[in-house]
């Protein structure tokens, strides 16, 4: 939790990561979107990073969850709901959620159930909403669990040395960095962590699957022709391959016009050394900067008193 500057009662701003839903990669974007809140003259929110059962990083946690074994993608959705639920509680002034690739799925389920008055604005960024069958997603689940585990159990028997080099192209950022260093300690130190990115996303095709009636973008026609539901920013990227520009413009389709959707590559100001934010965008500072200020501004034009963004 990143708290708030104000004193007393502070917007909420809950952030659920995509897969691995390892909290600790999110802090750094966190504490660029309090910056970027309070740079647009809002007041300070307290950032709350919401991490998986599947991902536990503490000792004693990971021995029980082991012991557990996995757990789906809709467990994972209900347990994060009832997290949101307890932080929403607390924060009665105000409460945003935003939600990273199959994050962002999660917090539709969420927002079945709430409307703008409990929760006004909700983030989808780089949302994983419906399965695509015929795109490199199905290979990724053919890896076999003992495999995952043999490479897992490798890593983690590395020197450290060894480590610190590997999580270089991994985290894609240098030694001594804070993706570098949580990529160290997950990845390389916890060997439950790969086998737990697999398991959950072999829960993901299945239930994400337009082929079945009422799932991918049928499902969030449902919850979005809610006439109270809460303002909607959608984020896309160029050359995502779990939520592509197609589904930005079937997703637009389902929007009003209170809602925003953005296209990252196209729509804003890129650097042109860094480029526009990927999927990955939490492992960048600048990219993270970049989309903390695209959130904040976007919630701050419509905290103004205009009530409406433009549907782009």
């Amino acid at each position: 939790m990143l708290g708030s500057a104000k004193t007393g009662k502070s917007l909420g701003v809950a952030l659920v990561p995509g897969n691995p839903g390892i909290p600790h990669y999110y802090c750094g974007f966190g504490e660029e979107l309090q910056k970027s809140f309070e740079a647009e003259g809002l007041d300070s929110p307290t950032i709350y990073c919401v991490g998986y059962v599947n991902f536990a990083t503490q000792a004693e946690r990971v021995t029980k969850r082991q012991k557990a074994g996995p757990v789906s993608v809709v467990e994972e959705s209900a347990r994060i709901a009832e997290v949101l639920e307890e932080l929403q509680a607390s924060h009665p002034d105000g409460f945003i959620i935003f939600g990273h690739s199959i994050g962002a799925w999660m917090v539709l389920q969420h927002l079945k159930s709430r409307t703008a008055d409990e929760v006004p604005f909700a983030v989808l960024a780089m949302p994983f909403l419906e399965y695509r069958p015929f795109s490199m997603q199905p290979l990724l689940a053919l890896l076999p669990p003992f495999l995952a585990r043999l490479v897992s159990l490798t890593a983690a028997a590395l020197p450290s040395k060894a480590k610190d080099f590997l999580a270089v192209p991994v985290s894609r950022n240098s030694r001594g960095s804070f993706p570098h260093d949580v990529t160290t300690k997950s990845f390389f130190c916890q060997p439950h962590q790969f086998p737990a990115v697999l398991e959950l996303y072999r829960t993901e095709g299945p239930r994400l699957d337009a082929a079945t009636s009422g799932q991918g973008f049928s499902e969030c026609e449902t919850i979005l022709s809610k006439k109270d539901r809460p303002r909607i920013l959608a984020l896309y990227t160029k050359g995502d391959m779990w939520a592509p520009l197609e589904h930005s413009r079937r997703l637009r389709g389902l929007l009003s016009q209170k809602d925003e959707v953005i296209d990252l590559s196209a729509d804003v100001a890129v650097d042109v050394k860094l480029g526009a934010p990927g999927h990955s965008f939490v492992l960048s500072r600048e990219h993270s900067k970049s989309v903390a200020g695209i959130v904040a501004a976007s919630f701050a034009r419509n905290t103004a008193g205009s009530g409406t963004g433009p549907n782009r």
